[in-house]
């Protein structure tokens, strides 16, 4: 049990380093491992945790059959190591195979550790900051929040450019100048250039509406929000990003950072 326990539990340390280095660019390994990565490590990570709640149980039920039925000290002997029957009495000596093991797994622990922080000065993998150009921000910020280009797809964002003399009912048209910077960032920047949890399921999802807020990830995540909340002055609307996810225009959308408003609708 012991051995299963150590098992389990460094099982769920390390598929959840790759989960929070793949799917959310954080942690010593961010630098080096995939959204699919960590997209897998994410499964067994859960495997994991309900091995570990399972091992706890069987553990439980084995010291209380041990204490109850069978009469072994078993409480006193995982404090203190020792096991005390006839053929093993109290005075018993120690072996020193502890004391090789605790030195052992101190040193590993503090060579992983040096490596981890190494790791972490590593930009991520998956993620990179992008130049917003101030005519982007500007024209596409004047009217709703400047969203970050890996939300849509290469193709998406050019059907958008083109369609702006008609832009979901409003006319949006820029100069052939404006429009070429604004291009160019779209274009060097889209969704197939990240490899964030944003740019996964929302930026290479096209919809018939290339809407972000119609993709089917977007509508799981925010079901359980009600319209209320969109309703509040520092939200507005659905396609306001900046309203509860703080780091919406870097394009990381951390969990962390995510803040929903409090106060009354407008």
């Amino acid at each position: 049990m012991i051995v299963i326990l150590l098992l389990v539990l460094i099982s769920l340390v390390v598929t959840g380093l790759v989960v929070l280095g793949g799917q959310e660019n954080l942690g010593p390994l961010a630098s080096v491992t995939t959204f699919k990565t960590g997209e897998v490590a994410g499964e067994i990570h859960k495997i994991a945790a309900w091995g570990l709640v399972s091992a706890i149980a069987i553990h439980l039920l084995g010291v209380f059959v041990e204490t109850r039925i069978f009469r072994h000290p078993v409480l006193t002997a995982m404090i203190t190591g020792k096991k005390v029957t006839a053929e093993l009495p109290s005075d018993a000596p120690g072996g020193t195979h502890t004391v090789r093991g605790g030195v052992l797994f101190l040193t590993l622990g503090v060579v992983l550790l040096g490596v981890g922080m190494k790791l972490a000065d590593k930009p991520p993998s998956g993620w990179r900051v992008a130049q917003v150009p101030v005519a982007y921000e500007s024209e596409c910020g004047d009217c709703h929040h400047a969203y970050h280009p890996s939300l849509r797809t290469k193709q998406a964002w050019r059907v958008l450019m083109n369609g702006l003399p008609d832009h979901y009912g409003e006319d949006a048209s820029l100069d052939a100048e404006t429009a070429k910077s604004i291009n160019v960032y779209l274009n060097g920047n889209p969704a197939e250039t990240f490899d964030t949890e944003a740019a996964q399921w929302v930026g290479r999802i096209d919809t018939a509406s290339l809407r972000i807020t119609d993709t089917p990830f977007w509508k799981m995540r925010h079901q359980d929000i009600g319209p209320s909340v969109f309703r509040q002055k520092a939200v507005g609307s659905k396609v306001n990003c900046n309203g509860c996810h703080k780091d919406a225009a870097s394009g990381r959308f951390d969990d962390a950072k995510i803040h929903l408003p409090s106060g009354d609708p407008k």
